[in-house]
């Protein structure tokens, strides 16, 4: 029998249903703070056996706690979008190891961790890709940019005035890794990331085509949109051209400790328009 503690989020967010109504040209993304007194243990049960073997491997506890995190909230929200419980959604993975649900293969999600925040990406019928990151003031961003990044897209990061360097870099960084996410490869994509440019809303393919779309097929290209999900944080999402697509967003405040949950209803309605629409 599962804890009542580790299922009243699902049960709970029933209360909005407007906000697990996925339409085509509907993009949902969910900003959850894991630092917001979440507990990783309260939702051991609602994970498969193979989720649980997976959660018992990691070494680093603060590995474990992410892992188990993200699962479980990834569950109560596909729940909530198929209309079934968090424990009886079952997933199978691409070639590169992208997860999809197997009982409704329209709904489409993605999800990405860095810091304190995980975002989760939901659409129907549309392949979608997130990645977030949290700004790191420490690290020589331009000796890494050079690594990835085209040459125009170097001149406008060695153009900015220092205090704009960080913030660009990130910005950059998270619309070409949102794009890997949306095709699944992760560190099995098939061109470096200088061949792909992502200085507009529209991602460009400037060298190396024939190789990436002979993996990767789309004849309507890929859109990108830019967010700022907390300070601190550049977001992105990449997600196929050719349709009108709005975008909300939510942020996740449930403690599943708390029988009332706290949930309310403004946190719902707050909206956090992309940078670059």
């Amino acid at each position: 029998m599962l804890k009542k503690s580790a299922i009243n989020d699902h049960r709970k967010l029933n209360d909005y249903g407007n906000s697990f109504v996925l339409s085509k040209g509907k993009i949902k993304v969910w900003i959850v703070n894991k630092n917001s007194e979440l507990n990783p243990n309260d939702y051991l049960e609602i994970l498969s056996q193979e989720e649980n073997n997976r959660a018992q491997k990691f070494v680093f506890e603060k590995d474990r706690s992410n892992f188990i995190l993200s699962r479980g909230i990834l569950r109560i929200l596909l729940a909530n979008y198929t209309k079934t419980k968090p424990h009886a959604i079952s997933f199978e993975y691409g070639p590169y190891g992208k997860p999809r649900i197997t009982t409704n293969k329209s709904i489409k999600f993605n999800l990405s961790h860095s810091g304190e925040l995980i975002v989760f990406a939901f659409s129907k019928s549309t392949e979608i890709g997130i990645d977030v990151e949290k700004v790191d003031q420490t690290i020589d961003y331009l000796e890494i940019a050079k690594t990835v990044f085209t040459v125009e897209e170097m001149d406008i990061l060695s153009s900015v005035p220092t205090k704009d360097l960080t913030p660009l870099f990130y910005e950059f960084w998270t619309r070409k890794e949102a794009f890997v996410k949306y095709t699944g490869h992760g560190l099995s994509f098939p061109v470096k990331l200088n061949a792909i440019s992502i200085l507009s809303d529209k991602l460009e393919i400037i060298k190396n085509r024939d190789k990436l779309t002979a993996e990767i097929t789309n004849d309507q290209g890929w859109n990108l949109k830019s967010f700022n999900p907390v300070e601190g944080y550049k977001a992105a999402l990449a997600l196929p051209d050719g349709t009108n697509t709005s975008i909300s967003y939510s942020y996740w405040p449930i403690n599943p400790r708390n029988n009332d949950l706290s949930l309310k209803e403004g946190f719902f309605k707050r909206e956090f328009p992309p940078i670059n629409q």
